[in-house]
């Protein structure tokens, strides 16, 4: 099987998925993740935003994938919080790796979400509509996803998620403990059924359990 996660930008890929990305990892899938923005306006510090920030990211990132054993990834490059302005082009981008690498699943943001970049993603993934198993996932709210839950059970993989998390030093700095509360220490990583292709295999690899 072939995963590819759809990253609106660099650490979003832990976040969201660490824990059902290290399951699937050591079980043998072969995953990629896409990362759509450099993430340059990701502190709340000025004088830390820019190019600067954007390579130490990118370099965190890799880091992180390498110890998590996923061996693929791609940036785009997008500069940080205006790849809505960029999604005609980005389109083709995307729609690029994705018959390049062919994945069974593809793990991309919602087209809801109320972050501009996350909602661009969704709308990008959604309107390529490849023929996989299309999982998608909240991480800033807005509109109420309709489609049906699958949660991911990852409570044997917290501390692992964390150390995951960890690689993203310029980020994780930041987040509070709400935000780790959420994001890390939840027992369940959740995503919303778009199109059940492949989704059998799926839930036999990660004993993911659909709530409706």
């Amino acid at each position: 099987m072939r995963l590819l996660f759809v990253a609106p930008h660099p650490d979003d890929e832990c976040d969201n998925a660490g824990g059902t990305l290290l399951r699937l990892s050591r079980r043998g899938v072969e995953i990629a993740v896409l990362y759509l923005t450099d993430g340059r306006k990701g502190s709340p510090c000025s004088w830390e935003r820019g190019k600067r920030l954007a390579e130490i990211r990118r370099a965190e990132a890799v880091a992180g994938l390498k110890w998590a054993g996923i061996k693929r990834w791609f940036f785009l490059s997008y500069s940080d919080g205006e790849l809505i302005k960029n999604v005609n082009v980005a389109f083709f981008q995307v729609k690029r790796v994705i018959t390049e690498f062919s994945p069974h699943v593809i793990i991309y943001p919602s087209e809801f979400d109320s972050h501009p970049d996350h909602r661009a993603g969704g709308l990008i993934v959604k309107k390529i509509d490849y023929p996989s198993l299309l999982l998608s996932y909240v991480n800033w709210g807005g509109a109420k996803e309709i489609a049906e839950v699958l949660l991911v059970p990852v409570s044997d993989l917290i501390q692992e998620k964390l150390k995951f998390g960890r690689f993203h030093k310029s980020q994780f700095k930041y987040f509070d403990g709400d935000y780790i509360r959420k994001f890390f220490l939840a027992e369940n990583e959740r995503f919303f059924i778009k199109k059940k292709v492949n989704l059998p295999e799926f839930l036999k690899l990660t004993h993911g359990k659909i709530i409706g």
